[in-house]
């Protein structure tokens, strides 16, 4: 590289260790950084009246200059992170040495700060931080040295994120493959994600196999009770479909806290090749959800012609009834342009004198829809 890695130098003033602002890393980092830092007898800082007049004594943990010293470690070290992939691609060993030997000293001072600190869960936030920039470049190489420092691969982010549900969302594989051997769990979630649900959404089908090869559960849910198949047809994933599918023990009929199936899911999305193979696959295809709607209905509502005409081959109910009455031949009249849908519905059966719960029928929706248009269809 034309421009050598500025190593770190180090003035004392006034008991703190200063960076001074021109230390920065590689050819493309402009931006001064300014750093403090504790010096060797950090030990003081839990109580800085034992040897040291009030003039020169450190930090004490929590208070402001503690916690500028901290963020601008963090500062530092996601620089030395964005910096480190122009670093890596020029392949320089040299260069290469004393990035990482930066790396290294910088993280030796932080974890000097953090060890005076009586809060475990902050520490944990703090390690994590590291951990999510390191992961987000890429660097393999850094997230060993974390590793090797003893840093919690189950460590959490303030969003709730460990390591590897970010490497998941990454879809970065090495990483992904080193975490679980330290031990990171396939099963970790937060309140809104799992690892498994990263790697369906951002990570890639290799990704995916890795963590169900590792004991991630298929059918897991979140609070709401949607589990990674219902991510799959919402997003339309063909692979991860096709991988999750053919795991052995999945539960294709898992209902929602609404009570809505993947099958459902993939009716409302429009997914109508994950309808047929999800039929294939012999799910209930009159499930009712809590509100007594099926997927024919759902799919006759929502003018999906192409999941309606799968439903029916598979003997789907024409005349099922939502707690309202409705059925749906019902929903199809409210809606326009779906001449193709009512036609399929009525050459299976469908009744047409039907009522609701309130007593309408099926040509009174129709009108009161605007649908007026549909009543030779209805005679």
């Amino acid at each position: 590289m034309s421009n050598q890695v500025t190593l770190l130098k180090l003035v004392v003033c006034a008991g703190l260790v200063v960076l001074g602002p021109q230390a920065v890393f590689g050819s493309n980092i402009n931006k001064p950084v300014k750093l403090a830092n504790f010096d060797g007898n950090v030990l003081m800082a839990k109580n800085p009246g034992s040897g040291h007049s009030k003039k020169d004594a450190q930090p004490t943990t929590g208070s402001k200059a503690w916690e500028k010293d901290v963020a601008h470690h963090l500062d530092l070290f996601k620089l030395q992170m964005e910096d480190g992939q122009d670093i890596l691609m020029d392949e320089d060993p040299d260069e290469i040495a004393k990035w990482i030997t930066a790396v290294q000293e910088n993280l030796g001072k932080y974890d000097e700060l953090l060890a005076v600190m009586d809060n475990p869960r902050r520490v944990e936030r703090y390690q994590a931080k590291l951990f999510s920039h390191a992961i987000f470049e890429g660097h393999v190489e850094i997230v060993d040295l974390l590793l090797a420092r003893k840093y919690p691969v189950s460590a959490r982010t303030d969003a709730g994120e460990t390591p590897l549900m970010l490497a998941a969302a990454q879809g970065n594989i090495p990483i992904m493959k080193k975490l679980i051997d330290k031990g990171a769990s396939p099963k970790e979630a937060s309140m809104t994600e799992s690892v498994l649900s990263l790697a369906i959404s951002s990570g890639g089908p290799k990704a995916l196999s890795i963590l169900l090869e590792a004991g991630a559960d298929p059918n897991a849910g979140f609070p709401h009770g949607r589990t990674p198949m219902f991510v799959v047809v919402r997003e339309g994933n063909k692979k991860a479909f096709d991988i999750l599918i053919a795991v052995e023990g999945i539960k294709l009929d898992a209902q929602s806290r609404f009570g809505w199936t993947p099958l459902m899911e993939a009716v409302a999305h429009g997914q109508d090749e994950m309808v047929k193979s999800l039929l294939e696959n012999n799910v209930d295809v009159d499930q009712k959800d809590v509100e007594g709607n099926t997927a024919l209905m759902i799919a006759a509502r929502g003018g999906r012609a192409v999941s309606v005409q799968h439903l029916l081959e598979y003997k789907a109910d024409v005349n099922a009834r939502n707690v309202r009455g409705m059925t749906p031949l019902m929903w199809a009249v409210t809606r326009p342009d779906n001449g193709e849908i009512i036609s399929a519905l009525l050459g299976m059966g469908a009744d047409i004198k039907d009522k609701t719960a309130e007593g309408q029928t099926v040509a009174s929706l129709a009108t009161a829809n605007g649908n007026e248009k549909y009543a030779p269809l209805l005679r």
